[in-house]
């Protein structure tokens, strides 16, 4: 059978069985302890009128009532040491099943055979609030309906909504004013790795949101949580297996006000660039002898090679096309006698151009421009991904689910830069061309299973995360002319006689690898006497991460004949002429190897240890979370520095306490508490001693290898109350301390040299409040408007103080880095009664913050406050299909990088240094959606 007969069987299959499936009725739920939150297994639910049918709740508390008559149903729910209830008005669909939560109380001695009576609508209200308030600690989160009203396009964007968080670059997470080195990325409840070279961080717009089930952020740790985290652990979950057959497509469309339709710079593209990564065509030569061998070639074996050289420093002009868009998931389940079997794909696809004009500056210290440029930009990117999820539940208390996921995500920018170096005296006209991709491969293969005998819950999870960054052939051409010779009036190749300058021309290849393997074994209890709830909780863990880059730098030089004269007139051709292969010979360029032995390295770590938890209800009042978490850490880097070996060899270990308190005041009312311990630790790229020169930012990004892993106390209080009808307010205090917190610090060494590395600061703090509303206005059920309306509002003021032993700070106190001083979101939502259409305005407004920290030569640099307002507006067409409208950045305000040089963390104008300065534009969306 051929791949084309199998899918169409696949597909009848799943196609056949939702017709089978759809012909009566259907009634499915979960069914929850009112007080925990937890899912309970083992419940029954049947129905009142014929108790032989109905069925018993599975691992994650879910049932599925088949075979019902097309009307509504009363269902009795009991489950052994609770309250035994009567949810009426549960209407049995064939499709668009909705599924129904059911709370239960615990029974008391003096409550035992009273039946609780409810409706489905009041269960299903009651149980979004108890899913909400009780849950072990303080966190936030977004839902994929959220994501439906903002129209989010990807991860970083959703997380934009979240109280507390703001994003950097437009795809970094800042959390409670903490970079992202202070934060942790999850996905299905297992590590994702670092997609940066460069930082610690995971770039979130490679997840496309219509892939997300759900994002929690838990702000305070537990014991089974990872310890390395301040700010707070990011845990992206896919979609789940689908209980009847289902297949969306959408496809959209983009105008950007800069970009789109108008004049762009495009580099020349391999066969496979609209997937997102290059298929050879900027690659290396395989001709090229290795590094160790190049350097030791005589003058004509090295002309020789250099004609080996792809003359590839064109790109072409032409129009931005307008972006565009492409989503489709199908999915569904079947039973095999009493298993059921599920599963869901989906694949993704986005093109997006961006254009902007930045200007650069840079000064010195007592005021003196070192440049002023004005930088052309031309921004491709891809955004492709692809999943698949199966899941096996072998009958009520065991489940096996197999999830995977590949994402790659790529940018081709172009950039041309004209303007004058002052300290030089020279005239610029420069050209980089830079191509990056990012790929992500994913597998997670876990279990759930419950042995009803002994009550004993395991869990286990096992992953593979396979990483690729690959920056193939980034290219940099400068011409100049000298200002001080009254003579030199025609622009000339920056090509030295003598070594390299591939800052200002020359080719850089880079390839980083890292595997990642994760094994977790999580075993749980829950014991019961009288009022008092005990739900015991140890695992381990084993996470080992190997790493493996490798860069090459190479740039023309002039040679000399046996004479000493060169062809120096070569530097005068125009760029589509001067590296021809016939301009490589004696007399004229060949291409020199800079690169050193420090510019790649092998690294791995390894963090492996256990915890124990236990989450202990009192009273129905207090619920108390408390254990410890022991994490043994070894880290280990290799490199080379000229003739000698550098070997980095870190082990750390951590007995990491935590205590979460929460008081159940009344049914709508918590107050929180919680302490933890965590930790911070050095990356691998921020170890390395490797050197990477960022045309773009004219910058020198080395690491440190005398990075120390810091410790960080958190201290929160938060008030919670929820009004019901998905309805909430909170308010929150947090506190954390500092001890050795790695820091990236950018300082010059004078003559427009500026260089960033990482280092330990002694202490710093960290505290403030944050607040957050959900109001619905159901209760002006006379204005239809106002009725249908919600608002959502959070809110966060935050102030951080950094420490020093010895005078390195460019200001006495300062923030920590990534740090802003506040931030705002809201969003104002309407939702017409037969949900027909929808509406909603965002805004999102983050304070002045440190972007990067100076020294006592160069003052620091801030991201000036932006506002950003976003429009959306979905309309259902017919049944099934929908069309949605964005206008995102409508204020389209500039993104200015101020150097804040009178030290008041304010900017003026006048009295402060812009380092640089651009505008991203508007983009208007239309997507048109339809669910089969």
């Amino acid at each position: 059978m051929n791949v084309k007969n199998t899918l169409s069987t696949i597909f009848f299959l799943l196609y056949f069985t939702g017709i089978v499936h759809a012909q009566k009725g259907v009634i499915r739920g979960v069914v929850r302890d009112a007080k925990t939150g937890e899912t309970l297994i083992g419940a029954n639910v049947v129905l009142e009128s014929n108790p032989l049918i109905g069925s018993q709740t599975d691992l994650d508390g879910r049932f599925e009532i088949t075979d019902l008559d097309l009307k509504t149903h009363t269902l009795l729910v009991s489950y052994i040491s609770y309250q035994t209830k009567k949810v009426t008005d549960v209407e049995a669909k064939k499709s668009n099943l909705e599924d129904l939560t059911i709370t239960l109380n615990l029974a008391t001695k003096d409550i035992v055979a009273v039946v609780i009576t409810a409706t489905a609508r009041k269960e299903n209200i009651n149980a979004l609030l108890t899913i909400q308030k009780n849950s072990l600690t303080i966190s936030d989160g977004i839902a994929q309906e959220t994501l439906k009203k903002t129209g989010d396009r990807n991860t970083a964007d959703a997380l934009r909504r979240v109280s507390g968080i703001s994003i950097q670059d437009n795809r970094f997470v800042v959390i409670r004013g903490l970079g992202d080195r202070y934060n942790y990325a999850m996905l299905n409840g297992m590590t994702l790795p670092s997609s940066e070279a460069d930082r610690r961080s995971f770039s979130f717009d490679m997840i496309p949101s219509n892939l997300i089930d759900n994002i929690i952020i838990n702000k305070a740790a537990t014991p089974d949580m990872p310890a390395e985290f301040s700010g707070g652990i990011i845990r992206v979950n896919t979609k789940d297996i689908p209980d009847e057959l289902v297949l969306n497509v959408a496809i959209g469309t983009g105008y950007n006000s800069l970009a789109s339709l108008q004049p762009f710079n495009k580099q020349i593209e391999s066969k496979t660039d609209w997937l997102g990564y290059d298929a050879g065509l900027r690659a290396l030569s395989n001709n090229i002898l290795p590094t160790n061998e190049y350097l030791k070639l005589n003058k004509k074996d090295r002309i020789a090679q250099s004609k080996l050289f792809a003359d590839d420093w064109q790109y072409n002009q032409t129009e931005a096309p307008l972006n565009n868009s492409f989503q489709v998931s199908v999915g569904g389940s079947f039973k095999i006698k009493k298993m059921k079997w599920g599963h869901i794909a989906a694949l993704t696809h986005n093109k997006n151009f961006r254009k902007y004009t930045i200007n650069r500056n840079q000064f010195e210290l007592d005021d003196v421009q070192l440049f002023k440029f004005s930088d052309q930009q031309s921004k491709q990117s891809i955004l492709s991904g692809a999943m698949y999820n199966t899941s096996l539940q072998i009958n009520a208390f065991h489940k096996i689910t197999l999830r995977n996921m590949l994402n790659i995500n790529s940018e081709s920018s172009v950039l041309e830069r004209g303007g004058e170096h002052f300290d030089n005296e020279q005239l610029f006209d420069a050209t980089s061309q830079v191509y990056t991709s990012n790929r992500l491969a994913s597998s997670q293969l876990s279990g759930d299973h419950y042995f009803e005998k002994s009550k004993i819950k395991v869990n286990w999870n096992a992953s593979l995360n396979d990483i690729k960054r690959d920056v193939p052939n980034q290219r940099t051409l400068t011409y100049i002319i000298n200002t001080n010779d009254a003579e030199d009036t025609i622009f000339t190749a920056l090509v030295p006689l003598g070594s390299a300058s591939p800052q200002f021309t020359g080719k850089f290849f880079s390839e980083l690898t890292q595997l990642d393997q994760n094994i977790m074994l999580d075993v749980s209890r829950k014991f019961t006497y009288n009022k008092i709830i005990l739900d015991t909780k140890v695992g381990g863990f084993y996470f080992n991460k190997d790493r493996n880059f490798t860069s090459r730098i190479f740039g023309p030089v002039f040679n000399m004949n046996s004479n000493g004269s060169f062809s120096y007139n070569i530097a005068d051709l125009p760029s589509d002429k001067i590296f021809r292969p016939d301009n490589f010979k004696v007399g004229g360029l060949t291409y020199d190897e800079i690169t050193l032995p420090q510019d790649q390295y092998q690294a791995q770590s390894i963090t492996a240890g256990g915890y124990a938890m236990f989450d202990l209800l009192l009273f129905k009042k207090l619920k108390v979370i408390s254990g410890v978490r022991y994490e043994l850490f070894e880290q280990n880097l290799q490199t080379r520095m000229s003739v000698e070996d550098v070997v980095i060899n870190k082990k750390f270990v951590s007995l990491l306490p935590s205590l979460n308190l929460t008081y159940l005041y009344n049914d709508k009312v918590n107050l929180r508490f919680a302490y933890s311990q965590t930790v911070s630790r050095p990356e691998f790229r921020e170890l390395a001693p490797f050197g990477f020169y960022d045309f773009a930012n004219a910058t020198v990004i080395i690491g440190s290898e005398s990075l120390v892993p810091g410790d960080i106390h958190n201290l929160d209080l938060r008030f919670e109350r929820y009004q019901g009808d998905g309805q909430m307010l909170s308010f929150s205090l947090f506190y954390k301390y500092f001890n050795n917190p790695i820091e990236q610090v950018f300082f010059s060494l004078g003559a427009g040299s500026q260089t960033r590395s990482f280092n330990n600061a002694d202490k710093a703090l960290n505290y403030g409040a944050e607040v957050e509303l959900r109001q619905r206005f159901s209760q002006h059920k006379e204005r239809k408007i106002l009725h249908n309306t919600s608002l959502s509002l959070n809110a966060a003021y935050i102030f951080s103080k950094v420490a020093f032993s010895t005078v390195a700070a460019a200001t006495a106190v300062r923030p920590l880095q990534s740090q802003s001083p506040y931030l705002v979101n809201a969003m104002l939502d309407y939702t017409s009664a037969n949900r027909s259409i929808s509406t909603a305005v965002m805004f999102n407004l983050i304070g002045n913050r440190l972007i990067d920290v100076g020294n006592y030569s160069f003052p620091d640099i801030y991201e000036y406050k932006r506002p950003v307002l976003d429009l959306m507006f979905t309309k259902r067409i017919f049944k099934g299909c929908t069309i949605r409208l964005i206008a995102s950045d409508v204020l389209a305000k500039d993104i200015i990088m101020f150097q804040d040089f009178d030290k008041n963390k304010l900017f003026s104008e006048v009295k402060d240094n812009v380092i640089s300065r651009y505008n991203i534009g508007r983009t208007y969306t239309t997507t048109l959606a339809y669910n089969f």
